[in-house]
């Protein structure tokens, strides 16, 4: 049987303060994660390798939950997709941020094209009536 069935209740209060951490979306990479886990009095240890986290480990007291066990890795990898999750939510945020810009700012360029239209029809029209003759009577 596996002992992850068989924890205490501050083990369990430690894994679903990790959850949490991981789940809140400003939390976007394992630096963050560690510096809010560390204000909770857990420590974390991860390694990383061209820019991917290998193994990662949480350790409060005398519990201890680490990648690298086949047993705790599940919720390690857990964590992991939710800081991915997190960066992807981030990036869809700002992508869709900056095309509404983009387009707040084509919706304005077409409305100053528009009014420069608008004032050139009025120019000429005025300038075909100044020189034109129709209805002086002689």
């Amino acid at each position: 049987m596996s002992t992850m069935n068989f924890l205490k209740p501050h083990e369990v209060q430690t894994l679903r303060e990790i959850r949490r951490a991981s789940a809140d979306k400003s939390i976007m990479n394992a630096q963050k994660l560690k510096e809010r886990l560390e204000t909770k009095g857990i420590k974390v240890e991860f390694e990383v390798k061209q820019g991917k986290v290998q193994n990662i480990s949480f350790t409060r007291d005398d519990f201890q939950i680490t990648s690298v066990k086949g047993v705790h890795r599940n919720f390690t990898k857990t964590v992991m997709n939710n800081l991915e999750k997190n960066r992807e939510a981030f990036r869809a945020k700002q992508f869709a941020e900056q095309k509404q810009v983009e387009d707040k700012k084509q919706l304005v360029k077409e409305q100053i094209q528009e009014v420069r239209n608008i004032r050139e029809e009025k120019t000429k029209l005025q300038a075909q009536n100044m020189y034109s003759n129709k209805g002086l009577s002689r």
